[in-house]
Order: C-alpha cells, then sequence, then structure tokens
C-alpha cells in the first residue's frame, strides 16, 4: 500500500527509505519551529488528534459495510456493539 519510493525494504526488513523521509521530516518541524518545544507539542496534539479522529471514522465504516451483508443475530448484534463503541469515541 505504500509508494514505491517507501517500499523498499533494507538489511533488517524495515523500510528504510521511509525511515529516512520520517527522520527528514523530524528534522525539517524542529528547524521550521526553531526547537521551540511549546509549538512542537500542539503540533504532536494535532497529530494524534487527526489519527485518531480518522481511525475511528475508518472504524464506523467498516462496521457499517460488515453490517449490510450480515445475517447472523449475534454476529450483528456484536458488530452494532463494536459500532456504538466507535462512534462514542469519535465524539
Amino acid at each position: 500500500y505504500l509508494p514505491r519510493q517507501l517500499h523498499t525494504r533494507g538489511d533488517r526488513l524495515a523500510f528504510s527509505n521511509g525511515i529516512l523521509f520520517l527522520s527528514g521530516a523530524a528534522i525539517a518541524f524542529v528547524v521550521v519551529f526553531g526547537a521551540e518545544v511549546t509549538k512542537l507539542i500542539q503540533l504532536y496534539i494535532v497529530g494524534v488528534f487527526v489519527s485518531f479522529v480518522l481511525s475511528q471514522t475508518g472504524m464506523i465504516k467498516h462496521w457499517t459495510r460488515h453490517l449490510k451483508s450480515e445475517t447472523d443475530k449475534a454476529q450483528r448484534a456484536r458488530m452494532q456493539r463494536s459500532r456504538v463503541i466507535n462512534s462514542i469515541g469519535l465524539a
């Protein structure tokens, strides 16, 4: 699922180019924000919030999609409960 440039694995089976890209981005953020911890923490908080919202939204879509095809009542109840939990997490 990664672009070809980030998909290359190194000797230790890690995505070497991806690690280099993330390292470069981190260095760029430190330089751009003048290594001010307050600004970097705020940027981190925004990143965590965005990733949490996207993951909860994705899980709600996942359970909704699977509910359309599931016929077993016990499975449907479990999926509905999971969807409610993810909806509460999103709220």
